[in-house]
Parts: C-alpha cells; structure tokens; sequence
C-alpha cells in the first residue's frame, strides 16, 4: 500500500500531474486529497467491522509504525482511530 499520488501515476503510466488533472476533474480534490480520503474511510472501515489491534490495521494499510497511521488519522479526522471506535 501506498499513499503517494507519485507511485499511482507511475503504475498508472501517466504522469504526476496528468494524474492530478483529472482526478481534480472528477472529484474537485488533489490526487493526493483523494487517496487520503480513501485511506482514511478504508482505516474507518477495519476499525468499525473488525477486532484487530490498531497496530496491526495500521500496518495492513501501509504504515511502517502505528504512530504515523495514529497522526495520519487524527490530523484527517481530528480524532485517533481508539477513540473513533470507541464512538461506535
């Protein structure tokens, strides 16, 4: 998994802003913007159908440590993924 907008193009064949052009196009977000916005629902999603340890869904998503995907979360959606299962 990646969140870099760079890597997507790329397997794409396409060009970085190629890729931000028409992403812009379509949902009137950033590339990056809208894979932030995919990881994010993704994370909320293994946070609301499953048991596992946020460390482990943060390494299912990506993230080489818990703490960047508790900072990528909290900076997202102004809460941790503890606290937005505990919601729940």
């Amino acid at each position: 998994n990646t969140r870099s907008a760079k890597s997507y193009a790329s397997w794409l064949f396409i060009s970085y802003k190629s890729l931000n052009d028409l992403v812009k196009k379509v949902t009137n977000k950033t590339a990056k913007t809208f894979i932030d916005s995919f990881i994010i629902l993704e994370i909320k999603r293994y946070l609301i159908s499953s048991s596992s340890s946020v460390k482990k869904i943060s390494y299912s998503m990506g993230f080489e440590e818990s703490s960047h995907m508790i900072n990528f979360f909290k900076k997202n959606t102004g809460t941790t993924p503890q606290k937005f299962r505990n919601m729940l």
